[in-house]
């Protein structure tokens, strides 16, 4: 498995192509969401809060009943 760094510099890449594609639906699916994704970026804003990224991206891409805490974070 990867470590956390190498599994941020593909979110990173990711999240990169999910913010000038309109068709992200068909690559951000709901395993990738959830298995991947959301905890990788919750751990990263426990470890480095004063990187607005893993905010912004959490907050823009995932339907989540908690985007207010996470945009007052930001």
């Amino acid at each position: 498995m990867w470590g956390d760094n190498a599994q941020q510099n593909f979110a990173c890449w990711l999240f990169a192509l999910f913010e000038t594609s309109d068709d992200i639906h068909h690559v951000l699916v709901y395993p990738l969401e959830k298995e991947l994704l959301k905890p990788l970026l919750e751990r990263w804003m426990k470890s480095n809060p004063e990187d607005p990224r893993p905010y912004r991206w959490y907050d823009g891409f995932f339907n989540t009943e908690k985007r207010v805490d996470y945009l007052k974070q930001q």
